[in-house]
């Protein structure tokens, strides 16, 4: 069972330590999270179907989902907020639009 989420994604900007680069627009997009009291990083599959600039932050809306059956999906339902990364580089904050 892959439950979709709506999210909103607030990128972190380069002096905050976020992407030296603008996010990705539109389309697909597959980081990495680690889920509070999760041992384990889980695998994301983001469909961004729309970003754009407020003020110093790039704001990207879209869907999300675990790439592998076994994720906690539970958590979808439990969690508010959580934050993305590209490696061990932390790059954005998820927050999750309504259950």
């Amino acid at each position: 069972m892959h439950t979709n989420v709506s999210v909103k994604i607030v990128w972190l900007t380069a002096i905050e330590g976020g992407r030296q680069s603008p996010p990705p627009l539109a389309g697909f997009y597959y980081p990495t999270t680690q889920l509070p009291n999760e041992p384990n990083s889980w695998s994301l599959a983001i469909e961004i179907t729309d970003t754009k600039q407020a003020s110093e932050h790039w704001i990207s809306e879209g869907y999300m989902r675990f790439l592998v059956e076994h994720a906690p999906h539970h958590l979808l339902d439990e969690l508010e907020k959580f934050e993305i990364y590209e490696g061990h580089k932390k790059v954005a904050d998820v927050l999750i639009q309504f259950k």
